[in-house]
């Protein structure tokens, strides 16, 4: 048998070198978990839009068939959609609001004008310099033929749920569908501008 010890204890040196590889080893490791997290999280919002979307969908086709309408146009935004019945003159709109569907007809034989509408918040500047505006929403507003109907109004732009950068292209959306309707509706403000 050996003498004392079968084992000796020698105290263990890190060197620098293991200790910087052990560090760039636990950062590729919590890299890859936020990867792997972030990837999962997307993953799950982008199937919920698309489950969401396809609500909408579904909401605006029982619509369209309730109310006997066949869509020559259709425009789907974040939380409605809207389509036109060119035929009979028709525009149904689809909103999902606060996890309830809305629908509502707008009868183009009824409408006397549809505007272009650009509402802006209104801040007071302090320190006496002149007050900013922030755009608020961009839409398009019916007018009836019948004094005691109340205006509608379709949103296209919403400060709350949509991007600034998306500004230009939803106005451009409501100027394509308020020209659209202006022809259906033969407004005066379409004749004058052909």
């Amino acid at each position: 048998m050996a003498k004392g010890n079968a084992f000796s204890w020698k105290p263990i040196v890190i060197t620098k070198k293991i200790l910087s590889m052990s560090t760039i080893l636990v950062g590729a490791l919590l890299l890859s978990a936020i990867a792997l997290i972030s990837g999962t999280l997307i993953a799950i919002s982008n199937q919920h839009k698309k489950k969401r979307k396809q609500k909408l969908l579904t909401a605006f086709s029982t619509a369209g068939s309730e109310s006997g309408l066949s869509f020559t146009a259709q425009e789907i935004l974040k939380n409605q959609i809207i389509g036109i019945d060119g035929i009979n003159r028709k525009i149904a709109v689809v909103a999902e609001v606060e996890n309830v569907f809305q629908k509502k007809i707008i009868l183009l034989h009824e409408v006397k004008e549809c505007s272009l509408q650009k509402n802006y918040l209104h801040i007071p500047a302090s320190n006496g310099g002149s007050e900013e505006k922030f755009l608020r929403n961009i839409s398009l507003l019916f007018v009836f033929k019948e004094v005691h109907m109340p205006p509608e109004e379709i949103v296209f732009y919403d400060q709350v749920q949509d991007h600034v950068f998306e500004i230009k292209e939803l106005e451009q959306k409501a100027i394509e569908w308020r020209d659209l309707i202006l022809k259906l509706i033969g407004s005066k403000a379409e004749q004058k501008r052909a």
